[in-house]
């Protein structure tokens, strides 16, 4: 979702600024971008101490998802921490925990 919402502003602006050339790729990898020539990067997580200089433009919210075939075959959590006995599909460049909020604003952190 993340790479269409950005693309769709990106193509809004090069109709704007047609002799502009771009070259967009996509990763989840943290890439060197001095090294490699990148003028601009959109990151998502937080920020390692850098040199670089950056702007928050906004959050992602996410939701906790799997497979009906999944919960189907998996001992069901009674509370959240029992999900960190579940395989999750993990972003590199993202820590290995998260904070997840329930509808009365609880939080509970999950390390994995």
């Amino acid at each position: 979702m993340i790479k269409s919402q950005i693309s769709k502003k990106i193509s809004q602006f090069s109709k704007l600024h047609p002799f502009l050339n771009f070259k967009l790729f996509y990763t989840d990898n943290r890439e060197d971008l001095i090294h490699k020539g990148i003028d601009l990067a959109f990151r998502a997580g937080t920020m390692d101490d850098s040199n670089l200089k950056s702007k928050r433009i906004g959050e992602i919210n996410r939701k906790l998802v799997c497979s009906y075939d999944y919960w189907k075959e998996h001992k069901k959590p009674i509370s959240p921490h029992d999900l960190t006995k579940w395989n999750w599909i993990k972003l590199d460049m993202l820590p290995n925990h998260r904070t997840l909020v329930n509808s009365a604003g609880e939080k509970c952190l999950l390390e994995f």
